[in-house]
């Protein structure tokens, strides 16, 4: 269904970066002392391994069109309090869509995870 853009300016929002700029971030990037998402880090071998946020999209674009923008996030062992702080820095009102989804395992046989 094509390429989905990052929003970069929410993204560098979040980090406590120059806003003006919607030039990609590199991997590695950290979050600046202050950002108001503070542990936040951006680190796209992360998001290449994991597929959560593709499969999404085709049911975003669905139901929100063709010309959404999203900021992909994997909370991985964040804290419920890391994981608040970027939700507030990243909610821009009620356009703001929040989409979470999880995967028990990806490493059991369907049966075994089944029975988990």
């Amino acid at each position: 269904m094509g390429t989905v853009p990052v929003d970069v300016v929410a993204e560098r929002k979040a980090l406590g970066l120059e806003s003006a700029s919607d030039e990609p971030l590199r991997s590695g990037t950290h979050a600046r002392p202050g950002a108001p998402a503070p542990a936040m880090i951006v680190n796209d071998p992360t998001h290449t391994q994991e597929h959560a946020v593709e499969v999404q999209i085709p049911f975003l674009q669905t139901v929100l069109g063709p010309d959404l923008t999203i900021v992909p996030l994997n909370a991985g062992d964040a804290t419920p309090q890391e994981v608040g702080d970027v939700l507030r820095a990243l909610w821009g009102g009620p356009e703001t869509v929040i989409v979470i989804s999880s995967d028990l395992s990806h490493y059991h046989p369907h049966e075994v995870a089944r029975a988990i």
